[in-house]
């Protein structure tokens, strides 16, 4: 193997200073970091021609200025190139931006070294995902084989005479939605999991939500960013922004939809959804009805699960909570038993949680609270004997497992098909046992803070199922409340809210995310 330099630096500088002139390079791609090209190592250009364009031409030798040398890196080239959705930092172009420190970018690749980084970049950013950070490469692939306008045209002409029989998407809704009310509407809360069946990638591009028929009235639609922020993909959450909408060959897409409508419209019966792709390089659009589902059931109404005021609905029922999102493999079955969850967080009224040392459990106003039936009902789990955690972000008494993640809990029969679940309640405070039958307002135990759990607060949720976690989660109406006020985050502390001067009564709802609320006497 031999390494011929057939340039000299006088005709390198020339040719940087033509104002036509492009910076590319013509290395090989390696088969991973470190790893060498297809017919061996490396040329240095592969890692580091760009950085010594900077290093050496820019900032050492002033042939060209800093602005010239990333033009004619970036955005001369995709002109020339005749690629309109790349090469500058603009809304709605593709983001693939470097990060770099202008005085300590150096090239290090040698040829009995051709692997080695440069200095000086702290991040590379593909199609808006992080592949590079401080030298690290995340795991992030989101790059895309780019193609001229020659081989687009090419396809286009193939595709628009191929015929596509019918959508390669397959559109599965695990839990029909139920409606129930909130915050004086009517909401159909639930999620459509979108799997690309075919052999080439698609751009899911809109979800519209209709009524029964797809001839009927649109009742939603998500597209763009809205759709992007509502679609989540499975395996793969590092995916940020519009990068979550290109679905790969036999890869899911989750979309999780909150449909609202007025409080005196009936819902409807059904449900049907258009979805729209790109399919491909081309870009071809493909509008399809996919997803019909019956909608039915009313929400199981129940008593309030705690007594008194100032209790917070931290992560409650909102489109983007973390309950919401999660999803759980139990027995090889994915479910979102958290669907509707609510961590219930007594406030103090100056928006403290707590009095005196944090670390203390005894200091929490929710600490010590009784947790209450919801319902008459039979005791179908109970658990007890787990340590209290001291609080904070971190701690925990004992390993977190499927056995111990609710800390001390109980789980209560509704009937029907419906278990209400008590989680992280104080060691020794459980007051029943499995079989118990129980009566709505009587006392299950006492909050606390154990297992999952970093500060007292009584996890709440319904589910269909008699687990804590594998269980899918219903929706459920209190009979009544009153809102105190609303915390518009969760990060201060104290929780920043305003009390409002009336509170707002509120019959047969649900309450929503980051509402305080007063309970009634059960």
């Amino acid at each position: 193997m031999a390494v011929y330099h057939m340039m000299s630096e006088a005709d390198i500088e020339t040719a940087l200073t033509f104002p036509w002139t492009s910076i590319g390079s013509d290395a090989g791609s390696a088969l991973g970091p470190g790893q060498p090209d297809a017919i061996g190592l490396p040329h240095p250009r592969a890692y580091g021609n760009f950085p010594r364009v900077i290093a050496r031409y820019v900032r050492e030798r002033h042939v060209l200025s800093l602005a010239e040398a990333i033009r004619k890196m970036t955005s001369w080239p995709a002109m020339r190139m005749r690629l309109s959705d790349r090469g500058l930092i603009r809304e709605g172009l593709w983001a693939d931006a470097v990060v770099f420190d202008y005085d300590t970018i150096q090239d290090r690749s040698t040829y009995e070294q051709p692997n080695t980084y440069p200095d000086g970049i702290d991040w590379v950013l593909v199609n808006g995902e992080v592949a590079i950070d401080h030298g690290r490469h995340t795991g992030v692939r989101s790059g895309r084989v780019i193609y001229g306008p020659g081989r687009r045209i090419a396809q286009q002409e193939a595709e628009a005479s191929r015929p596509i029989l019918s959508a390669p998407i397959d559109v599965a809704i695990p839990k029909p939605p139920t409606p129930f009310a909130a915050n004086g509407q009517r909401h159909l809360v639930y999620e459509l999991n979108v799997t690309n069946t075919g052999a080439e990638d698609f751009l899911l591009d809109g979800v519209t939500v209709l009524a029964g028929e797809a001839s009927e009235p649109a009742l939603a639609g998500y597209k763009g960013d809205m759709l992007a922020a509502a679609v989540a993909r499975p395996g793969a959450p590092a995916l940020r922004g519009a990068a979550k909408l290109n679905i790969g060959a036999g890869q899911r897409a989750t979309v999780y939809l909150w449909v609202s409508i007025a409080a005196a419209v009936a819902a409807p019966r059904a449900l049907q959804h258009r979805l729209t792709l790109r399919l491909g390089e081309t870009q071809r659009v493909l509008i399809t009805n996919a997803g019909r589902v019956a909608v039915s059931g009313t929400p199981r109404v129940i008593g309030p699960p705690l007594r008194g005021a100032g209790w917070l609905a931290a992560n409650g029922p909102s489109n983007s909570s973390g309950h919401r999102r999660t999803v759980i493999s139990v027995d090889g079955v994915a479910r979102i038993p958290q669907r509707f969850a609510i961590d219930w967080i007594q406030l103090r009224p100056d928006g403290r949680r707590y009095q005196g040392d944090p670390k203390n459990n005894k200091n929490y106003r929710a600490y010590g609270n009784d947790a209450l039936a919801v319902s008459d009902g039979i005791v179908s789990a109970a658990k007890d004997g787990i340590p209290e955690n001291v609080p904070g972000a971190t701690s925990r008494a004992v390993p977190i497992t499927m056995e111990t993640i609710g800390g001390n809990h109980v789980i209560v029969n509704l009937g029907d098909g419906v278990y209400a679940f008590y989680a992280h309640l104080q060691p020794g405070s459980i007051k029943v046992k499995l079989g118990d039958k129980v009566r709505r307002g009587q006392v299950l135990g006492l909050v606390g803070n154990s297992g999952n759990s970093t500060e007292p607060h009584l996890h709440f949720h319904l589910g269909d199922a008699n687990s804590p976690l594998g269980t899918e989660g219903l929706p459920y109406a209190l009979s009544a409340f009153e809102v105190e006020g609303r915390v518009p985050s969760l990060e201060a502390d104290p929780l920043a809210w305003t009390p409002l001067a009336t509170a707002e009564p509120h019959k047969a709802e649900m309450p929503l995310a980051n509402v305080v609320v007063r309970f009634p006497e059960p």
